[in-house]
């Protein structure tokens, strides 16, 4: 089955076909970690580092470098791999609610004395309707 694939390039309905098994039979044959020819798994990307991060950044938006250019200077990264790190390290971690931030917004609502427009004050970046979906989802509804 494995040389079918592998040397006759057939299509896995042709390799059904021709074993007498169904499709999804091969499939799992084929992926089978009993299988000798199977390919290696991919083993996961090394995380970034703050250096590599800082790096990007500088490459970017200093010098003015393509993300290709940017991984070109970089060992074990690939071009895509730069691109997405460089889109995805935008994101702010302020976006995040502290812990005390919750306390102080769970506290403010039992008081029952306090509308979202008013603990909103309390609460800079945030806005009362991020307030109340985030107090809902904390209380589940409770009052």
């Amino acid at each position: 089955m494995i040389s079918l694939r592998n040397d006759q390039k057939l299509k896995l309905t042709q390799i059904a076909i021709r074993t007498g098994r169904s499709t999804a039979a091969v499939i799992r044959a084929l992926r089978s970690p009993l299988n000798t020819e199977r390919k290696p798994l991919k083993k996961p990307a090394r995380p970034y580092t703050q250096a590599e991060d800082g790096k990007i950044i500088r490459l970017r938006e200093q010098d003015g470098l393509t993300y290709a250019q940017i991984a070109a200077r970089m060992q074990e990264r690939s071009a895509q791999g730069v691109q997405h790190r460089g889109a995805t390290r935008k994101v702010n971690d302020s976006l995040s609610y502290t812990k005390d931030e919750l306390g102080e917004l769970i506290r403010l609502r039992k008081d029952g004395r306090s509308s979202f427009a008013q603990i909103v004050e309390l609460f800079p970046g945030r806005n009362a309707m991020a307030l109340n979906e985030k107090h809902f989802r904390l209380t589940k509804g409770r009052k």
